[in-house]
């Protein structure tokens, strides 16, 4: 008796064409992403910058250094903000207050002169 020829199979295998299909979703959700947020990347910072200076703000204000009020500290923060979209504020001074920012975040309060520390620097970053 002779056994009977097989064909082979042609075309993929099912769990091969998953993949792909998968891999290609992936793919255009990975673009469109890159997309979005380059037409938003103002937005973006600006919305993270927001949220960090008001967690900034807040953090100081906890524990005013002396001769500094609340009020002042939340007009420098909104100060910081104005510099910063108007261009004021360069990448480099950016990411030394977002390091010093991380610093202070990490702490569950920050000392007095830490505050002032950091509102020197900030007024330094407004003025240039």
């Amino acid at each position: 008796m002779t056994e009977p020829v097989t064909q082979p199979k042609k075309g993929m295998s099912k769990g091969c064409l998953i993949t792909l299909i998968v891999v290609g979703i992936i793919g255009v959700v990975i673009i469109a992403m890159g997309i979005v947020c380059y037409v938003y990347k103002d937005e973006i910072i600006d919305a993270g910058l927001s949220k960090m200076t008001d967690g900034l703000g807040d953090a100081i204000i906890e524990n005013l250094p002396e001769g500094v009020t609340a009020e002042q500290v939340r007009e420098l923060m909104d100060e910081l903000k104005i510099a910063f979209k108007e261009g004021k504020v360069d990448e480099s001074e950016l990411q030394e207050l977002s390091s010093r920012f991380q610093k202070i975040a990490k702490q569950e309060e920050i000392s007095q002169k830490e505050a002032e520390e950091m509102i020197e620097f900030i007024e330094e970053v407004i003025e240039e």
